[in-house]
């Protein structure tokens, strides 16, 4: 089974980004294979942006910072002896069927998507 690339994929929820003064990222971790599949790995991660008091935190918000955000959300919670989580993901890939090991993923090469929504509210034409 042959790998293509390791990414984290950040998206919004409009019901629960309705408050222009919140921002909630989810984030999940992902293996693209070679046949066109696509393993999520995990989806627990995310996170919080906030302005007060009536501000609107989408106003200036854009990709770049959004994506510097999500790549420090799929780093370790507690100090690590490495900078990216790779054997948790291989075990997670191995766990679905995906004969993997850290080294496999170290050499893939890492992107951060972001969903059409979340562009698309970025970009000032989404609510």
């Amino acid at each position: 089974m042959a790998l293509v690339r390791l990414g984290a994929l950040a998206d919004m929820d409009p019901a629960r980004n309705g408050d222009p003064r919140r921002q909630e990222i989810r984030v999940s971790e992902f293996i693209d294979l070679q046949d066109g599949r696509r393993l999520i790995l995990h989806a627990e991660r995310g996170y919080v942006s906030e302005i007060r008091p009536d501000g609107d935190i989408w106003e200036h918000a854009t990709v770049e910072p959004v994506t510097r955000e999500v790549l420090n959300v799929v780093l370790p919670d507690e100090p690590a002896t490495e900078e990216h989580p790779y054997e948790w993901l291989a075990e997670r890939a191995r766990a679905r069927g995906v004969p993997v090991t850290p080294d496999d993923l170290r050499r893939l090469p890492y992107v951060v998507e972001l969903t059409d929504r979340l562009r698309a509210r970025l970009a000032g034409t989404a609510a």
